[in-house]
């Protein structure tokens, strides 16, 4: 009996420590906070911007300029427009990055995302400086439009995907993304201006303003601001993300799984792009561990975690997943 209760004080002790670590992993990487009155900033580990939630969004879009990144460190930006990402497991997004490889080399480039599944260079040049004007539609049933245009270039791509989407929230954010299970630190961006903002919300077009969408500031696990966002301007429409000189790091856990191209963007539950579908488990009700004489902790609901499925122990959670 003692050995028992020994050993179920130790599953005890580890169900503690996964749950803490679940509410510091999975919630941070990409949750809007909602604590807090409604008029304050929401933050995110790697979201900056505004996201409109309280409808049903069928539309989405806005301009910005592909911003000019420091070439000192290695690290990542992504600027997009999406549907759906902050209470579901879905996400329909599209947008630009720039990136800085290990050598110092510098890649931007055009991409759209459907989640589970990875995010797709689509074949559109793009370049530090370029306007850019993403939109996203739905057409009818699960058919939508994904329109990106270069201004500065006049290259035009469009394509029709089909998709299974929750409609729940609009977004347009500049993130910092992730590969594997950390974030690509935060490059130095400067500053990127979202211009013309707008979503189609219940059937009617609206400004950001008009959505009601909250302002999403990223921070760090110390809670000091990685990039801070501006008040949206006058017409309701423009507003910017401002990156902060404060040092961003990789270490930031991300449970969720693997990008195929090396990195990936992280959705609003920390659910990640996968290189292909895996088995999802949507949500998961319970994790038990079995301690002997028929005791068994259970970990009960982890929201949207998304992992390949297979066998795992109570020290593979505490290794892979705090």
């Amino acid at each position: 009996m003692k050995n028992l209760t020994s050993r179920f004080k130790f599953w005890l002790a580890v169900a503690a420590t996964v749950l803490a670590g679940l509410a510091m992993a999975i919630d941070p990487a990409g949750a809007v906070q909602t604590s807090g009155p409604v008029t304050a900033a929401r933050t995110s580990a790697n979201w900056s911007g505004y996201a409109a939630t309280g409808g049903t969004y069928t539309g989405v879009g806005s301009t910005w300029v592909v911003p000019q990144v420091s070439k000192s460190n290695y690290g990542a930006d992504a600027a997009w427009v999406g549907i759906g990402g902050i209470s579901g497991q879905d996400i329909i997004q599209a947008g630009t990055q720039g990136m800085i490889g290990r050598t110092g080399n510098i890649d931007y480039q055009a991409w759209i995302e459907l989640l589970p599944r990875s995010a797709q260079p689509i074949p559109l040049s793009v370049n530090a400086g370029d306007s850019i004007t993403v939109a996203i539609t739905r057409q009818s049933g699960n058919i939508w439009n994904v329109s990106v245009k270069n201004n500065t270039s006049g290259q035009n791509y469009q394509t029709a995907v089909n998709y299974n989407s929750s409609l729940s929230s609009a977004e347009w954010i500049q993130e910092m993304p992730s590969s594997g299970r950390s974030f690509i630190p935060l490059d130095n961006f400067g500053t990127v201006q979202f211009t013309n903002g707008w979503a189609i919300q219940n059937g009617n077009q609206v400004t950001i303003s008009q959505s009601g969408a909250k302002m999403i500031n990223m921070i760090n696990q110390a809670k000091q601001v990685l990039a801070s966002t501006s008040s949206l301007a006058t017409d309701g429409t423009d507003f910017s993300v401002t990156r902060s000189n404060v040092a961003a790091v990789s270490s930031v856990p991300n449970v969720t799984g693997y990008s195929g191209r090396g990195w990936g963007r992280t959705g609003s539950n920390g659910q990640t792009s996968t290189a292909s579908p895996v088995p999802a488990i949507s949500p998961v009700p319970s994790i038990s561990v079995n301690v002997g004489g028929g005791w068994q902790i259970v970990i009960p609901n982890l929201n949207s975690w998304r992992r390949q499925v297979g066998y795992f122990s109570g020290r593979d959670i505490l290794n892979n997943l705090i």
